[in-house]
Protein backbone atom coordinates (compact mmCIF):
# COMPACT_ATOMS: atom_id res chain seq x y z
CA UNK A 1 0.00 0.00 0.00
CA UNK A 2 1.12 3.30 -0.80
CA UNK A 3 -1.56 5.71 0.71
CA UNK A 4 -3.93 5.60 3.80
CA UNK A 5 -7.08 7.52 4.09
CA UNK A 6 -8.85 7.45 7.09
CA UNK A 7 -11.91 9.33 7.40
CA UNK A 8 -13.45 10.20 10.44
CA UNK A 9 -17.00 10.08 11.63
CA UNK A 10 -20.02 8.20 14.27
CA UNK A 11 -21.45 5.04 12.91
CA UNK A 12 -25.42 4.89 13.04
CA UNK A 13 -27.92 6.03 10.95
CA UNK A 14 -28.60 9.56 13.20
CA UNK A 15 -25.26 10.78 11.78
CA UNK A 16 -26.24 10.43 8.55
CA UNK A 17 -25.35 13.68 6.40
CA UNK A 18 -24.26 15.59 9.55
CA UNK A 19 -21.35 17.51 10.40
CA UNK A 20 -20.01 15.06 12.34
CA UNK A 21 -19.83 12.24 9.10
CA UNK A 22 -17.74 14.56 6.69
CA UNK A 23 -14.91 12.00 6.72
CA UNK A 24 -17.33 9.17 6.50
CA UNK A 25 -18.84 10.91 3.49
CA UNK A 26 -15.38 11.65 1.74
CA UNK A 27 -14.98 8.28 2.05
CA UNK A 28 -17.75 7.23 0.37
CA UNK A 29 -17.33 9.30 -2.57
CA UNK A 30 -13.69 8.35 -3.10
CA UNK A 31 -14.61 4.70 -2.87
CA UNK A 32 -17.61 5.03 -4.82
CA UNK A 33 -15.51 7.37 -7.37
CA UNK A 34 -12.48 5.00 -7.65
CA UNK A 35 -14.74 1.30 -7.17
CA UNK A 36 -13.04 0.58 -4.04
CA UNK A 37 -15.58 -1.97 -2.05
CA UNK A 38 -15.94 -1.09 1.41
CA UNK A 39 -16.18 -4.00 3.73
CA UNK A 40 -16.64 -4.32 7.53
CA UNK A 41 -13.46 -5.42 9.40
CA UNK A 42 -13.60 -8.42 11.13
CA UNK A 43 -9.93 -8.18 13.59
CA UNK A 44 -10.80 -4.51 14.11
CA UNK A 45 -13.99 -1.72 14.10
CA UNK A 46 -13.68 -0.59 10.91
CA UNK A 47 -14.97 -0.37 7.27
CA UNK A 48 -11.98 -0.78 4.91
CA UNK A 49 -11.37 -1.12 0.96
CA UNK A 50 -8.45 -1.27 -0.90
CA UNK A 51 -7.93 -0.64 -4.40
CA UNK A 52 -6.18 2.08 -6.73
CA UNK A 53 -6.02 5.30 -7.94
CA UNK A 54 -3.74 7.17 -9.76
CA UNK A 55 -1.79 4.05 -9.94
CA UNK A 56 -0.99 4.18 -6.05
CA UNK A 57 -2.53 1.46 -3.84
CA UNK A 58 -5.19 2.85 -1.59
CA UNK A 59 -6.35 1.88 1.81
CA UNK A 60 -9.90 3.96 2.43
CA UNK A 61 -11.20 3.50 6.51
CA UNK A 62 -14.42 4.55 8.32
CA UNK A 63 -13.24 3.76 12.29
CA UNK A 64 -16.65 2.05 14.04
CA UNK A 65 -15.86 3.36 17.28
CA UNK A 66 -17.41 6.85 17.31
CA UNK A 67 -15.54 10.50 16.49
CA UNK A 68 -13.82 11.03 20.07
CA UNK A 69 -12.48 7.40 20.14
CA UNK A 70 -11.41 7.52 16.71
CA UNK A 71 -7.61 7.72 17.85
CA UNK A 72 -7.42 3.91 19.67
CA UNK A 73 -8.04 2.10 16.47
CA UNK A 74 -5.23 3.63 14.34
CA UNK A 75 -2.26 1.39 15.83
CA UNK A 76 -4.49 -1.53 14.73
CA UNK A 77 -4.79 -0.59 11.44
CA UNK A 78 -1.36 0.76 10.82
CA UNK A 79 -0.33 -2.99 12.15
CA UNK A 80 -2.70 -4.58 10.30
CA UNK A 81 -2.13 -2.51 7.02
CA UNK A 82 1.56 -2.83 7.37
CA UNK A 83 2.24 0.71 6.84
CA UNK A 84 3.37 3.41 9.02
CA UNK A 85 2.52 7.26 9.29
CA UNK A 86 4.36 8.25 6.56
CA UNK A 87 1.42 6.77 4.54
CA UNK A 88 -1.24 8.29 6.31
Amino acid sequence: MDLLIIGLGNPGRQYDGTRHNVGFDFINRVAEKYSIPMKRGLLIQAETGRGVIDGHKVMLVKPQTYMNRSGDIFPKILKQSGMTLDNL
